[in-house]
């Protein structure tokens, strides 16, 4: 669909919401008069089209001339609900200076049982959380899984958010033998004054497993969209429309699609007789290229019917002298191991930095949740690895936080702890058009 007649559309919706939030605050101020300015104190909005339509006339479709209706997206697809986030990001030390910076460094710290003994991690947490005026016994969520364990804590009064991450693991003290088990804890904490507006998402479900999303900037003015749809068999959205300004692509797996990591170009899917998945020619992702232009990812299913392999092969090995004389021409892969149920539990991926993609993201894991949506991203880079946590409202579809860590410090103490870790969040928010 044409930019500016989105646009429209997107106006007719807000519209429609501002008649219906005349007469109230909204999520944030009213947050404020609570004495609260944490994000998630408000509900989220779904809005239906015959809700919209018997409350506000005709927000969300409108008779043509020939007695027509046409939906939300213009005619093409029939809009079922739409939500409206106000997305924040938020970057640690490296965005500021002076007394500012020397602050905020010290927000994040990270320490090891290699080094610091579970018992002297639980003392550090307890006092870590009383200098930012928290409480360990005053919790505001939590979330357990089998490799780590989350919980967040808020001041309502100064508007403080912290983490608590404790990361599971075993390794062998003397490089061999019996495995035993450890412990590493992540701590940091940031104000949500510090975290930058960027836009809002208006996120369309537009039935049947498909998605529409609109990124705005604060003006209103569209961005990027998407539209994708979740196909049998296939464990990422596939994208069937797209559109954006430019430099825009680092943004693309924070806040499109962000209860996944990679999605698949549409036009790139290979199907088989049977019309069903079986390779995919090109990169992963849309903006955010990951793996090379030349590569093709061929498809193995297990007994089960389930897709288990997705190698990565590399058509122009011949110009690459290393590929050829291994005799390996697979450049990259994902594996993918499932729960009984049948739902995703974990998969795992890399490629080759010959392909033209570098080291950044060349290997990694993700990790799901019993609802098969995406919880945890480990992935290496140059000086070390980065941890990406999506957090969750109960059976929410899309993670109202997602938090990311650097593993190498800015620096450490005497006692083995470090400090200083770089830390991306992003935060979505209900919005309300006042």
């Amino acid at each position: 669909m044409h930019m500016k007649k989105r646009m429209y559309m997107i106006f007719v919706l807000a519209v429609s919401l501002c008649m219906l939030a005349a007469c109230a605050p909204s999520a944030r101020e009213s947050a404020k008069e609570q004495g609260s300015t944490e994000a998630w104190e408000s509900e989220t909005e779904n809005w239906t089209a015959e809700e919209s339509k018997a409350e506000n006339g005709t927000a969300e479709e409108s008779e043509t001339e020939s007695g027509e209706t046409q939906g939300i997206s213009g005619g093409e697809e029939a809009v079922t609900d739409i939500t409206i986030e106000t997305v924040y990001q938020y970057i640690n030390y490296n965005e500021w200076t002076g007394e500012k910076r020397d602050a905020v460094i010290h927000d994040t710290w990270s320490g090891s049982s290699f080094e610091i003994p579970v018992e002297e991690q639980e003392a550090f947490i307890r006092q870590y959380l009383e200098e930012r005026g928290l409480s360990y016994e005053e919790q505001a969520g939590s979330i357990s899984e089998e490799d780590y364990d989350i919980i967040w804590f808020r001041n309502e009064e100064t508007g403080r958010l912290a983490f608590v991450i404790w990361s599971y693991f075993h390794y062998y003290p003397d490089g061999a033998g019996e495995a035993v088990p450890g412990t590493s804890v992540w701590c940091t904490s940031m104000l949500l004054e510090d975290m930058q507006e960027i836009g809002r998402m208006v996120r369309s479900n537009l039935g049947e497993g498909s998605y529409q999303e609109v990124f705005l900037d604060l003006e209103e003015e569209e961005l990027a969209s998407m539209t994708y749809t979740y196909e049998e068999g296939i464990p990422f959205p596939v994208v069937t429309a797209y559109d954006a300004e430019e430099g825009l692509a680092w943004l693309e797996p924070f806040i499109f699609y962000r209860n996944n990591k990679f999605c698949l170009n549409g036009e790139k899917v290979l199907r088989d007789e049977a019309d069903r998945f079986f390779g995919y020619r090109g990169e992963m992702n849309i903006w955010y290229g990951w793996a090379g232009n030349s590569c093709m990812f061929v498809g193995e299913y297990d007994k089960k019917g389930r897709l288990r392999t997705m190698n990565d092969i590399w058509h122009e090995y011949e110009a690459y002298g290393d590929l050829e004389r291994e005799g390996n021409k697979i450049s990259g892969g994902m594996t993918f191991t499932y729960r009984e149920n049948g739902s995703p539990l974990k998969l795992s991926y890399w490629h080759s930095g010959i392909t033209g993609s570098g080291t950044w993201d060349s290997s990694g894991r993700i990790y799901y949740d019993e609802l098969g949506r995406v919880a945890y991203n480990s992935y290496y880079v140059t000086h070390g690895g980065h941890y990406r946590y999506y957090l969750y409202e109960n059976e929410e579809e899309q993670p109202w936080m997602i938090l990311e860590y650097c593993s190498m410090p800015y620096s450490g103490d005497e006692a083995g702890w470090n400090y200083g870790h770089e830390v991306e969040a992003f935060l979505f928010e209900p919005f309300m058009v006042q």
